[in-house]
């Protein structure tokens, strides 16, 4: 079915489709209304603002991710506001252009949604950023179930990995997930990690941050180990209760992705919202 009238041109734009598709497919709708330069620049200006501000180190700051996110609400908002004003300013019988017919409707607003799936799973390493959801108490009390972070991938902020780094990685076993541990043995270290305290080539660690005292953990395989080159051990702040490189083995240098840098919203039932939480992650006296 065509949507040309006859042979005079286009019919009249429907308004709310073409808010509809502005919500979900920019460049789909601004074709709809005569405006593809429009819905191409829509499209195309959150993944830019989001490099951006990760790069600039906005996204890292107190509160940077909210000013994120109501850019992009604003965005948004202008979005809409705009295809809506173009439905309506558009007349009846207005010529068609190349893009409007229902197949390329379709590509239009297939395309984005194709995008977004194709960069999700690197989406840290192309824009520099990328929000983490704290999944458990191993990092406690540090960062508590509830918590969501920011996570820094930017090429600068990982080409030193230094002892009290929070890290976000690939686990040796499971290189498809994602865990979240700290840096506490570099590379070449004699790590003894067995009793309360850690030690570092037979000197206790000096733990500036907060942890757990490691007291009723099961012994772990590797909780005594010698580090290769290329070779990292990470452990939870809350001993009893992590999964670490005491039980995995170290965590090669490839493996760690990223540094949690801000914690920007707290939220877990039944306590609902909690701002205190809100704020950099406190790097470490080193």
């Amino acid at each position: 079915m065509s949507e040309v009238v006859a042979t005079t041109g286009l019919r009249r734009r429907n308004s709310l489709l073409a808010v509809i598709g502005a919500y979900f497919a920019a460049p789909a709708a601004f074709a709809y209304v005569q405006r593809l330069r429009w819905g191409v620049a829509f499209a195309l200006a959150m993944p830019v603002i989001t490099f951006v501000g990760a790069h600039t180190g906005l996204m890292f700051a107190p509160y940077g991710y909210w000013v994120m996110l109501a850019i992009g609400f604003a965005l948004l908002l202008c979005c809409v506001v705009m295809a809506f004003r173009f439905a309506r300013a558009m007349p009846e019988g207005a010529p068609p252009r190349w893009y409007n017919r229902w197949y390329h409707y379709v590509w239009l607003a297939a395309l984005p949604i194709v995008a977004m799936n194709l960069v999700a799973q690197h989406r840290g390493a192309i824009f520099g950023a990328e929000p983490f959801r704290i999944p458990s108490t191993a990092m406690e009390p540090t960062l508590t179930p509830g918590d969501f972070i920011t996570v820094d991938y930017r090429a600068g902020a990982m080409a030193k990995i230094e002892r009290g780094d929070i890290v976000i990685f690939a686990p040796p076993h499971h290189p498809d997930q994602r865990w979240i541990k700290r840096v506490v043995g570099l590379p070449g270290e004699r790590v003894d990690a067995s009793g309360e305290r850690v030690s570092i080539d037979g000197v206790p660690l000096r733990e500036t941050w907060r942890t757990t005292p490691n007291v009723g953990a099961s012994p772990g395989t590797y909780e005594r180990i010698t580090l290769g080159p290329d070779d990292y051990f990470l452990m939870g702040d809350n001993r009893p209760n992590s999964e670490d490189s005491r039980y995995t083995g170290p965590v090669e240098r490839a493996a760690i992705q990223g540094k949690a840098r801000t914690i920007w919203l707290h939220w877990m039932k039944p306590e609902g919202f909690d701002a205190s939480r809100i704020g950099p992650i406190d790097p470490p006296a080193r």
